[in-house]
């Protein structure tokens, strides 16, 4: 009956403040094709803008050239962090308009906004939220743009000579046809893709590629990381695991805060190997801690934008929960 209480507490404290608007004065969500352009565009607005909130560090370059970032929401100091990734996919850039919509939300209500009575203010001070938003720009420029879009010639090249599934819009890989989500290869069977493609393609060797090392980088800049979560497309779904049932239950406490807000089916993938050592299995096996892959979208991928509306709202709430859950 307490926890009940609580629940009804938290929900009722959190809806004078909540709209659940995408509306934006920075981050457009009605682009139909979130690009790296708007997104340099707009983390550059943003981190202009909230600076007392917001931080940025570089990571790297893509074989493309283009910058790699990483976004702090809160206390850069702050003693626990929450990791969060979007498009690691090429066709997957909603998730990465989706991330920047949300911070947007949370540095505009940072110090009126409220989580269970606890301002986002004080929540991510606490525990902060650790992002790489555009985890793929070069895939993202193949999908949203087609393969013109990249701008070294003998890559471009080989782009157009690489074994694809459907067209360009459908590239997931990134611009050397390696899958980033398959390039952590945490077990020794591989998938039937064994050279540079639109998808699959765990790469030639583990971590190979620039972005690959750019996240683990940006991981392990953190000093105590509470849990991960992964934003992909699509299916309306949350992937979740564990290393072993010891922590099971710490694990599916975290799931359940998505699963609740979003309204998605979870699936358990402890003990599959069918994804051939993607993010999500290095996560449970060398973390050990909680992880989540939330696949929005329902209409095929690339999602059209017709859908960023009800993802925004479903999504929302998710860094002020995860830092009330760990605070």
């Amino acid at each position: 009956m307490a926890k009940r209480f609580i629940i009804i507490l938290c929900i009722f404290l959190a809806l004078p403040i909540e709209t659940f608007s995408a509306s934006s004065d920075i981050v457009s969500t009605s682009d139909s094709k979130y690009t790296y352009s708007d997104f340099i565009e707009d983390l550059n607005a943003l981190t202009d803008k909230y600076p007392d909130r917001l931080s940025k560090t570089y990571l790297g370059k893509t074989a493309d050239r283009r910058s790699l970032y990483c976004v702090v929401l809160g206390n850069p100091k702050a003693e626990k962090q929450i990791f969060v990734t979007a498009g690691i996919h090429g066709r997957e850039y909603i998730n990465s308009q989706l991330v920047m919509g949300m911070i947007e939300y949370y540095c505009r209500n940072y110090k009126s906004g409220l989580y269970c009575g606890v301002s986002y203010e004080e929540l991510f001070d606490s525990v902060s939220i650790i992002i790489v938003p555009m985890a793929n720009p070069d895939g993202i420029a193949i999908s949203a743009l087609g393969p013109d879009a990249i701008r070294n010639a003998t890559l471009r090249k080989k782009i157009k000579k690489m074994p694809r599934t459907g067209a360009y819009s459908n590239w997931q890989a990134n611009a050397r046809g390696v899958d980033l989500n398959r390039n952590y290869k945490m077990y020794s069977t591989y998938p039937s893709t064994k050279t540079y493609a639109s998808q699959y393609y765990p790469g030639p060797k583990r971590f190979s590629e620039n972005e690959t090392q750019s996240i683990l980088a940006a991981l392990e800049d953190c000093s105590n990381v509470q849990a991960v979560i992964n934003y992909h497309s699509m299916g309306g779904v949350i992937y979740w695991g564990y290393h072993n049932k010891s922590y099971k239950k710490r694990c599916w406490s975290f799931v359940k805060l998505f699963r609740v807000m979003t309204g998605y089916s979870t699936i358990d993938e402890s003990y599959t190997k069918a994804t051939y050592g993607d993010f999500e299995h290095y996560i449970m096996h060398e973390y050990k801690i909680p992880y989540v892959c939330i696949e929005n979208g329902i209409s095929g991928v690339p999602v059209p934008n017709r859908e960023f509306s009800s993802i925004f709202k479903k999504n929302k709430l998710g860094f002020a929960k995860a830092a009330y859950q760990y605070r």
